[in-house]
């Protein structure tokens, strides 16, 4: 069997090859969404965490200080306002990617003051979600450019 090397971004097809992986946390409380957006992440060669609460989500970013995060806005206990709020407030400066259904412009304005660093709706798509994760990776300086580290088939 011979295997080739291509500059190829099939999802299916790329296996991440370092040790050096992004740590993503999705903080998401629809479990089918979370387990999705996990396993495309994973696929593309990240470590992904997933909290199912805001309170769950700090804890869980504080401790493991992960490259980006993906922050659902409407969760049980404290929304993701307010868990952005703390973040910041423990001066976790850390790539924040808003994944919510409030599409309202007051809503957006209110993300971006709160410190994101960008806002997605719902529904969105997969691959424009994945692009925007890379971009923030690129911007925060985490990984540089991550196809370099994996052998696609």
């Amino acid at each position: 069997m011979r295997l080739q090397i291509s500059a190829t971004r099939d999802l299916r097809t790329c296996v991440p090859q370092s040790d050096d992986m992004s740590r993503i946390l999705v903080i998401e409380d629809e479990r089918d969404l979370a387990l999705g957006l996990q396993a495309n992440l994973e696929v593309e060669g990240h470590a992904v965490e997933v909290a199912s609460t805001g309170e769950d989500g700090v804890d869980a970013a504080i401790a493991r200080r992960p490259d980006v995060v993906l922050l659902d806005v409407m969760l049980p206990g404290i929304d993701g306002f307010t868990v952005l709020r703390r973040l910041r407030g423990a001066n976790i400066d850390v790539p924040v990617l808003l994944l919510t259904a409030r599409a309202e412009e007051v809503d957006k304005v209110r993300g971006f003051r709160a410190g994101a660093d960008d806002y997605v709706t719902k529904p969105f798509g997969v691959m424009e979600l994945l692009l925007r994760v890379e971009a923030l990776l690129r911007r925060g300086g985490a990984t540089g450019d991550r196809s370099a580290g994996r052998l696609c088939i």
